[in-house]
Protein backbone atom coordinates (compact mmCIF):
# COMPACT_ATOMS: atom_id res chain seq x y z
CA UNK A 1 0.00 0.00 0.00
CA UNK A 2 0.79 3.28 -0.46
CA UNK A 3 1.65 6.00 2.70
CA UNK A 4 -1.67 7.21 1.81
CA UNK A 5 -1.57 10.13 4.55
CA UNK A 6 -1.39 8.75 7.96
CA UNK A 7 -2.20 5.93 10.04
CA UNK A 8 -0.02 2.70 10.11
CA UNK A 9 1.41 4.22 7.23
CA UNK A 10 3.42 7.37 9.31
CA UNK A 11 6.67 5.34 8.98
CA UNK A 12 6.61 5.04 5.02
CA UNK A 13 8.51 8.43 4.14
CA UNK A 14 7.52 9.98 0.85
CA UNK A 15 10.31 11.71 -1.36
CA UNK A 16 10.97 15.34 -0.64
CA UNK A 17 9.84 18.11 -2.92
CA UNK A 18 12.02 20.71 -4.75
CA UNK A 19 14.93 19.88 -6.88
CA UNK A 20 14.72 16.91 -9.34
CA UNK A 21 16.55 14.24 -7.47
CA UNK A 22 16.72 10.84 -9.62
CA UNK A 23 14.24 8.87 -8.06
CA UNK A 24 16.20 5.91 -5.78
CA UNK A 25 16.70 1.98 -6.95
CA UNK A 26 14.46 0.95 -3.64
CA UNK A 27 11.87 2.34 -0.99
CA UNK A 28 11.21 1.89 2.26
CA UNK A 29 8.02 -0.12 2.92
CA UNK A 30 6.44 -1.86 6.25
CA UNK A 31 4.85 -5.60 6.64
CA UNK A 32 1.93 -4.80 8.86
CA UNK A 33 0.94 -7.84 10.86
CA UNK A 34 -2.64 -8.65 12.45
CA UNK A 35 -5.24 -11.41 13.27
CA UNK A 36 -7.54 -12.22 10.89
CA UNK A 37 -10.20 -13.07 13.01
CA UNK A 38 -10.08 -9.58 14.45
CA UNK A 39 -9.83 -7.36 11.54
CA UNK A 40 -12.27 -9.04 9.01
CA UNK A 41 -14.35 -11.16 11.36
CA UNK A 42 -16.87 -13.41 9.43
CA UNK A 43 -19.88 -11.77 11.03
CA UNK A 44 -19.32 -8.58 9.84
CA UNK A 45 -21.26 -7.31 6.95
CA UNK A 46 -18.41 -5.34 5.81
CA UNK A 47 -15.67 -8.46 5.69
CA UNK A 48 -16.69 -10.27 2.04
CA UNK A 49 -17.33 -6.61 0.18
CA UNK A 50 -14.09 -5.32 1.56
CA UNK A 51 -11.99 -8.15 0.98
CA UNK A 52 -13.68 -8.28 -2.71
CA UNK A 53 -12.60 -4.20 -2.78
CA UNK A 54 -9.08 -5.17 -1.84
CA UNK A 55 -8.64 -8.08 -4.37
CA UNK A 56 -9.65 -5.33 -7.04
CA UNK A 57 -7.27 -2.37 -5.68
CA UNK A 58 -4.16 -4.65 -5.92
CA UNK A 59 -5.20 -5.76 -9.65
CA UNK A 60 -5.75 -2.32 -10.54
CA UNK A 61 -2.12 -1.07 -8.79
CA UNK A 62 -0.88 -4.06 -10.88
CA UNK A 63 -2.32 -3.02 -13.93
CA UNK A 64 -1.48 0.50 -13.49
CA UNK A 65 2.06 -0.47 -13.41
CA UNK A 66 1.79 -2.82 -16.07
CA UNK A 67 0.52 0.07 -18.22
CA UNK A 68 3.34 2.93 -16.80
CA UNK A 69 6.15 0.46 -17.77
CA UNK A 70 4.73 -0.42 -21.15
CA UNK A 71 4.38 3.12 -22.22
CA UNK A 72 8.40 3.51 -21.15
CA UNK A 73 9.25 1.39 -23.41
CA UNK A 74 7.13 2.83 -26.55
CA UNK A 75 9.04 4.93 -28.42
CA UNK A 76 7.65 8.30 -29.69
CA UNK A 77 8.11 6.95 -33.40
CA UNK A 78 7.03 3.60 -34.16
CA UNK A 79 9.81 1.98 -36.58
CA UNK A 80 9.60 -1.98 -36.71
CA UNK A 81 8.37 -5.04 -35.71
CA UNK A 82 9.73 -4.48 -31.51
CA UNK A 83 7.95 -1.44 -31.30
CA UNK A 84 4.47 -2.89 -33.29
CA UNK A 85 4.53 -5.68 -30.17
CA UNK A 86 5.04 -2.97 -27.48
CA UNK A 87 2.01 -1.05 -28.97
CA UNK A 88 -0.24 -3.84 -29.16
CA UNK A 89 0.89 -4.65 -25.15
CA UNK A 90 0.22 -1.28 -24.34
CA UNK A 91 -3.43 -1.28 -25.45
CA UNK A 92 -3.81 -4.70 -23.75
CA UNK A 93 -2.49 -2.63 -20.77
CA UNK A 94 -5.19 0.03 -21.04
CA UNK A 95 -7.95 -2.50 -21.35
CA UNK A 96 -6.85 -4.85 -18.44
CA UNK A 97 -6.59 -1.76 -16.50
CA UNK A 98 -10.35 -0.74 -17.80
CA UNK A 99 -11.30 -4.08 -16.66
CA UNK A 100 -10.48 -4.48 -13.25
CA UNK A 101 -11.25 -0.89 -12.54
CA UNK A 102 -14.91 -2.05 -13.49
CA UNK A 103 -15.03 -4.64 -11.30
CA UNK A 104 -13.59 -2.27 -8.52
CA UNK A 105 -16.87 -0.40 -9.14
CA UNK A 106 -19.16 -3.53 -8.61
CA UNK A 107 -17.82 -3.98 -5.45
CA UNK A 108 -17.22 -0.87 -4.45
CA UNK A 109 -21.35 -0.64 -4.79
CA UNK A 110 -21.72 -3.58 -3.52
CA UNK A 111 -20.25 -2.46 -0.31
CA UNK A 112 -21.93 0.62 -0.24
CA UNK A 113 -25.05 -1.19 -0.58
CA UNK A 114 -24.26 -4.03 1.97
CA UNK A 115 -23.58 -1.76 4.72
CA UNK A 116 -24.36 1.69 5.76
CA UNK A 117 -23.08 4.67 3.96
CA UNK A 118 -22.89 6.34 7.18
CA UNK A 119 -20.83 3.17 8.77
CA UNK A 120 -18.05 3.69 5.60
CA UNK A 121 -17.83 7.33 5.43
CA UNK A 122 -17.43 7.68 9.17
CA UNK A 123 -14.53 5.20 9.16
CA UNK A 124 -12.73 8.13 6.84
CA UNK A 125 -13.36 10.27 9.03
CA UNK A 126 -10.47 13.32 9.62
CA UNK A 127 -8.76 11.69 6.15
CA UNK A 128 -10.30 14.71 4.13
CA UNK A 129 -7.84 13.10 0.86
CA UNK A 130 -9.14 9.20 1.24
CA UNK A 131 -13.32 11.11 1.86
CA UNK A 132 -12.80 13.00 -1.48
CA UNK A 133 -11.67 10.19 -3.25
CA UNK A 134 -14.34 8.20 -2.15
CA UNK A 135 -17.02 10.63 -3.68
CA UNK A 136 -15.06 10.97 -7.01
CA UNK A 137 -15.60 7.16 -7.21
CA UNK A 138 -18.95 7.32 -6.13
CA UNK A 139 -19.55 9.40 -9.08
CA UNK A 140 -18.10 7.34 -11.52
CA UNK A 141 -19.36 4.14 -10.28
CA UNK A 142 -22.69 4.92 -9.56
CA UNK A 143 -23.72 7.40 -12.08
CA UNK A 144 -27.00 6.41 -14.58
CA UNK A 145 -24.66 7.12 -17.22
CA UNK A 146 -22.09 4.11 -16.04
CA UNK A 147 -22.54 1.65 -19.12
CA UNK A 148 -22.44 4.24 -21.21
CA UNK A 149 -18.66 5.34 -20.02
CA UNK A 150 -15.23 4.65 -21.51
CA UNK A 151 -14.39 1.97 -18.77
CA UNK A 152 -17.67 0.16 -18.68
CA UNK A 153 -17.30 -0.38 -22.60
CA UNK A 154 -13.91 -1.23 -22.93
CA UNK A 155 -14.22 -4.24 -20.05
CA UNK A 156 -17.43 -5.38 -21.86
CA UNK A 157 -16.49 -5.01 -25.32
CA UNK A 158 -12.78 -6.20 -25.61
CA UNK A 159 -11.27 -6.29 -21.85
CA UNK A 160 -13.04 -9.26 -19.96
CA UNK A 161 -15.09 -10.21 -22.67
CA UNK A 162 -14.96 -10.39 -26.81
CA UNK A 163 -18.41 -9.72 -28.09
CA UNK A 164 -19.12 -10.53 -31.58
CA UNK A 165 -21.51 -7.74 -32.77
CA UNK A 166 -18.69 -5.09 -31.53
CA UNK A 167 -15.92 -6.94 -33.22
CA UNK A 168 -18.22 -7.46 -36.61
CA UNK A 169 -19.22 -4.01 -36.47
CA UNK A 170 -15.58 -2.43 -35.93
CA UNK A 171 -13.87 -4.69 -37.94
CA UNK A 172 -16.22 -3.88 -41.44
CA UNK A 173 -15.72 -0.22 -40.23
CA UNK A 174 -12.16 -0.35 -40.30
CA UNK A 175 -11.77 -2.57 -43.35
CA UNK A 176 -14.41 -0.38 -45.55
CA UNK A 177 -11.82 2.88 -45.00
CA UNK A 178 -8.77 1.09 -45.18
CA UNK A 179 -7.66 1.35 -41.19
CA UNK A 180 -6.30 -2.33 -41.06
CA UNK A 181 -3.33 -3.60 -41.25
CA UNK A 182 -3.05 -6.90 -42.58
CA UNK A 183 0.00 -8.29 -40.57
CA UNK A 184 1.01 -10.71 -37.55
CA UNK A 185 4.22 -11.10 -35.74
CA UNK A 186 5.54 -14.72 -35.51
CA UNK A 187 8.74 -15.25 -33.51
CA UNK A 188 11.05 -18.46 -32.73
CA UNK A 189 9.72 -17.79 -29.25
CA UNK A 190 5.73 -18.06 -29.41
CA UNK A 191 5.80 -15.84 -26.61
CA UNK A 192 6.52 -13.06 -28.11
CA UNK A 193 4.74 -13.03 -30.86
CA UNK A 194 1.36 -11.14 -31.73
CA UNK A 195 -1.41 -10.84 -33.97
CA UNK A 196 -0.66 -7.65 -35.54
CA UNK A 197 -4.11 -7.09 -37.35
CA UNK A 198 -6.11 -7.76 -33.77
CA UNK A 199 -4.11 -5.29 -31.97
CA UNK A 200 -5.25 -2.98 -34.18
CA UNK A 201 -8.60 -4.16 -34.23
CA UNK A 202 -8.84 -3.79 -30.68
CA UNK A 203 -7.45 0.04 -30.56
CA UNK A 204 -10.23 1.22 -33.01
CA UNK A 205 -12.74 -1.08 -30.36
CA UNK A 206 -11.55 1.22 -27.23
CA UNK A 207 -11.46 4.51 -29.34
CA UNK A 208 -14.80 3.52 -30.46
CA UNK A 209 -15.82 3.09 -26.46
CA UNK A 210 -14.69 6.77 -25.69
CA UNK A 211 -17.42 8.39 -28.27
CA UNK A 212 -15.63 8.68 -31.20
CA UNK A 213 -17.56 7.92 -34.82
CA UNK A 214 -14.61 5.93 -36.34
CA UNK A 215 -16.52 5.88 -39.59
CA UNK A 216 -15.57 9.54 -39.97
CA UNK A 217 -12.17 8.68 -40.33
CA UNK A 218 -9.41 9.24 -42.76
CA UNK A 219 -5.98 7.77 -42.95
CA UNK A 220 -4.73 10.59 -42.05
CA UNK A 221 -6.96 11.66 -39.40
CA UNK A 222 -6.92 7.95 -37.66
CA UNK A 223 -3.23 8.79 -37.04
CA UNK A 224 -4.25 11.88 -35.09
CA UNK A 225 -7.30 10.82 -33.27
CA UNK A 226 -4.82 8.01 -31.98
CA UNK A 227 -2.47 10.10 -30.60
CA UNK A 228 -5.27 12.05 -28.72
CA UNK A 229 -6.77 9.08 -28.00
CA UNK A 230 -3.86 7.70 -25.90
CA UNK A 231 -3.55 10.95 -23.66
CA UNK A 232 -7.04 11.07 -23.27
CA UNK A 233 -7.68 7.37 -21.57
CA UNK A 234 -4.73 8.19 -19.83
CA UNK A 235 -6.35 11.48 -18.27
CA UNK A 236 -9.56 9.70 -17.99
CA UNK A 237 -8.36 5.98 -16.34
CA UNK A 238 -5.55 6.65 -14.50
CA UNK A 239 -7.16 9.46 -11.96
CA UNK A 240 -9.75 6.85 -11.11
CA UNK A 241 -7.13 4.39 -10.44
CA UNK A 242 -5.48 6.56 -8.14
CA UNK A 243 -8.47 7.51 -5.91
CA UNK A 244 -8.99 3.88 -6.09
CA UNK A 245 -6.15 3.15 -4.12
CA UNK A 246 -6.08 5.84 -1.86
CA UNK A 247 -9.18 5.51 -0.93
CA UNK A 248 -9.28 1.52 -0.11
CA UNK A 249 -5.19 1.92 1.32
CA UNK A 250 -6.86 4.15 4.37
CA UNK A 251 -10.05 2.68 4.83
CA UNK A 252 -7.80 -0.50 5.37
CA UNK A 253 -5.27 1.45 7.42
CA UNK A 254 -8.19 2.71 9.50
CA UNK A 255 -9.41 -0.33 10.42
CA UNK A 256 -5.78 -1.92 11.40
CA UNK A 257 -5.90 1.37 14.00
CA UNK A 258 -9.02 0.74 15.18
CA UNK A 259 -8.97 -3.11 15.41
CA UNK A 260 -5.51 -3.42 16.32
CA UNK A 261 -2.13 -5.25 14.62
CA UNK A 262 0.36 -7.37 16.33
CA UNK A 263 3.16 -5.90 14.63
CA UNK A 264 5.57 -4.75 12.23
CA UNK A 265 8.39 -5.45 10.07
CA UNK A 266 10.36 -3.07 8.34
CA UNK A 267 12.05 -3.55 5.01
CA UNK A 268 12.87 -2.37 1.78
CA UNK A 269 11.52 -3.03 -1.63
CA UNK A 270 12.93 -2.66 -5.28
CA UNK A 271 11.25 -0.01 -7.46
CA UNK A 272 11.31 -0.94 -11.03
CA UNK A 273 13.28 0.33 -13.27
CA UNK A 274 11.37 1.56 -15.82
CA UNK A 275 8.71 3.01 -13.46
CA UNK A 276 11.31 5.28 -12.00
CA UNK A 277 12.47 6.22 -15.10
CA UNK A 278 8.57 6.92 -16.14
CA UNK A 279 8.90 9.34 -12.79
CA UNK A 280 11.94 10.82 -13.77
CA UNK A 281 10.79 12.20 -17.05
CA UNK A 282 7.79 13.63 -15.56
CA UNK A 283 10.18 15.22 -12.99
CA UNK A 284 12.60 16.64 -15.60
CA UNK A 285 9.76 17.73 -18.13
CA UNK A 286 8.31 20.15 -14.70
CA UNK A 287 11.79 21.31 -14.27
CA UNK A 288 12.29 22.30 -17.56
CA UNK A 289 9.03 24.30 -17.19
CA UNK A 290 9.82 26.09 -14.18
CA UNK A 291 13.70 26.58 -15.72
CA UNK A 292 11.81 28.32 -18.90
CA UNK A 293 12.80 25.33 -21.53
CA UNK A 294 10.45 23.74 -23.61
CA UNK A 295 9.47 20.68 -22.37
CA UNK A 296 10.32 17.15 -23.74
CA UNK A 297 7.08 14.78 -24.06
CA UNK A 298 6.97 11.65 -21.72
CA UNK A 299 5.84 7.90 -22.55
CA UNK A 300 2.20 7.40 -22.05
CA UNK A 301 1.07 6.92 -18.20
CA UNK A 302 4.56 8.23 -17.04
CA UNK A 303 2.35 10.68 -15.08
CA UNK A 304 0.96 8.06 -13.04
CA UNK A 305 4.56 6.77 -12.03
CA UNK A 306 5.33 10.26 -10.41
CA UNK A 307 2.05 10.43 -8.69
CA UNK A 308 3.16 7.91 -6.28
CA UNK A 309 5.63 9.47 -4.79
CA UNK A 310 3.18 12.34 -4.12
Amino acid sequence: MTNGGGGVFDGVSKKPRGKMIPTPAKAKAILIRFEPLKLFPPGDALTTPLLRLMLATDDVRFASRLMIETGQRLPSVLKGIQDLILTGEFWYSLRLLCSHLNEAGDALRRLDTTVSRARVDGLLKGWPKAIEALKSLRAVFESDEREESFIYKVRNWIGFHYQDQDIKRVFEKCLSLGLIEGAVTASEVSGLARFTITDGLAMFLMIEASGVDIAGLTAESATREIERFAKLSSDEVLPVSDALTAFVDQFVSTLLEKRGHIGFEEGVIDIPSLVRSARDAVEAERQSGLDGQTPDAVGPGAEAANRGFE
